[in-house]
């Protein structure tokens, strides 16, 4: 049983990965180009890259759900 959990939460560590690695590669050049290419306010400029920065750290941490902790095996509560 042991080998199929470990490959289960594996496989969805890798699949979320691959989605904040495409995040990170589209929004970045997006918000580039948006500061290089545009006449967008700085006011406006700064708005997007918070909200760019907010969807980069949840779909971070959304990956880092996907990844056990190390005492998730023990069933013992935490000392009282």
């Amino acid at each position: 049983m042991e080998p199929d959990k470990n490959t289960s939460w594996v496989g969805t560590a890798g699949f979320r990965t691959v989605i904040v690695v495409a995040l990170i590669a589209v929004l970045t050049p997006f918000w580039v180009y948006l500061v290089f290419f545009t006449n967008l306010p700085e006011l406006a400029l700064a708005g997007i890259a918070l909200v760019i920065l907010l969807i980069l750290s949840t779909a971070t941490a959304w990956t880092a759900i996907a990844v056990p902790n190390r005492q998730s095996d023990d069933d013992s509560g935490p000392i009282d």
